[in-house]
């Protein structure tokens, strides 16, 4: 759901360490009756969907970034992940590497979207007897007893939303979940959820320019109460500064606006944005983070959640939680991305299948494991 930070100016991973703190600002807020960090940390980038995969080094890797969204914040961190990223393989990395830290952190899952393999049609299943599957495989690849948070990753057309949302109650009734949650509903759909019970949390993409959430999710949640978990904070990578044309294996391959007929544009708006932020003193990456935290009316129920496999970029995100965005800065990189100014949907070309931002390229053989997991 979250794509990856442009790469570091800075040579050495662990040296980025150039913003200034204040813990005043964006303090931390409730999900449910849990406290959070406002910079949680996405895994979808730990499928090599956004590039070259860690490789070997991957448990290492994992720790250290673990390290650092721990030492990030004021409270608990938010870590996101999903059964389908990596086809289970990555529940599988977070299982073997959080260890006694588990309860340090805010555990999200997300059931629901199934991949069946490459090339073949990704589809959602929000049949209660799936999600009861789906969470209990996820809680043995992820080596723990239940979810801080358990999200339905879309909702299925085929199956009522309230009978989905239903069943991830009974999820937190049986002590597998703590808290429920949803992923890209409209508002009218989480109005429908918050009638069956309480949701902690919305994820929806929300960015610079990705602004659509605010005329109908944003307000309904606030009306209710739910914590708007923001995915794709920083645009896949266009928001450090512009990216590159994608490669061979790249996700954003997928993505219109990462196609070659519009990223030359976007990265134009991009690089004048960045150019804004560093006028003022800002890695245009943080001020990008900056300005999603401070959205809409300055309520504090705003998580940024940040994709990435390198620490330096995971620690000059967390640091941006502590610095408050001027609004001279905040109205001119709004400026920078009018109303239909980027080109392109946000959301990815599937060929064959419905359009689902979810979910990365998976191997046959995880892609078969995870199905199998998943069965009863």
């Amino acid at each position: 759901m979250t794509g990856p930070l442009a790469p570091p100016a800075d040579p050495d991973p662990d040296t980025d360490t150039d913003l200034a703190t204040d813990p005043r600002v964006h303090a931390p807020h409730r999900l449910g009756d849990l406290v959070v960090a406002p910079v949680g940390w996405g895994t979808l980038p730990l499928t090599g969907g956004y590039g070259a995969a860690p490789g070997g080094r991957t448990d290492e890797l994992v720790g250290r970034l673990l390290d650092v969204v721990l030492a990030g914040g004021q409270a608990p961190p938010l870590v996101d992940t999903a059964d389908f990223y990596g086809a289970g393989a990555v529940e599988e990395q977070l299982g073997r590497t959080l260890g006694h830290r588990r309860d340090d952190v805010v555990l999200a899952g997300r059931g629901g979207a199934v991949v069946d393999g490459p090339g073949r049609p990704r589809r959602i299943d929000g049949s209660p007897a799936h999600l009861r599957r789906a969470c209990e495989a996820s809680l043995r690849r992820l080596r723990t007893d239940h979810l801080d948070l358990y999200s339905l990753a879309r909702v299925d057309p085929r199956v009522p939303l309230e009978e989905s949302v239903g069943a991830l109650h009974d999820l937190v009734r049986a002590g597998l979940v703590r808290h429920v949650g949803l992923s890209e509903v409209t508002g009218e759909e989480l109005r429908r959820a918050c009638a069956v019970g309480p949701v902690a949390a919305v994820a929806s993409e929300w960015s610079l320019v990705s602004r659509d959430v605010e005329a109908d999710v944003v307000p309904v949640a606030r009306a209710l109460g739910v914590v708007i978990v923001a995915c794709s904070p920083l645009a896949r990578g266009l928001l450090g500064g512009g990216v590159p044309e994608p490669g061979e294996g790249d996700y954003r391959r997928n993505h219109p606006r990462f196609a070659p007929g519009n990223l030359p544009g976007n990265n134009r708006l991009a690089r004048r944005a960045a150019a804004l932020a560093a006028a003022a003193g800002w890695d245009p990456a943080a001020a990008a983070l900056a300005w999603v935290l401070g959205a809409g009316d300055g309520a504090r129920d705003v998580v940024a959640l940040v994709g990435t496999v390198r620490p330096a970029h995971l620690r000059t995100a967390c640091a941006a939680a502590h610095r408050d965005l001027p609004p001279a800065v905040r109205a001119g990189l709004e400026a920078c991305f009018p109303v239909g100014g980027v080109a392109g949907d946000r959301r990815p070309r599937v060929p064959g299948t419905a359009a689902d931002p979810t979910t990365a390229p998976a191997s046959v053989e995880t892609a078969s494991s995870a199905e199998r997991d998943a069965r009863p």
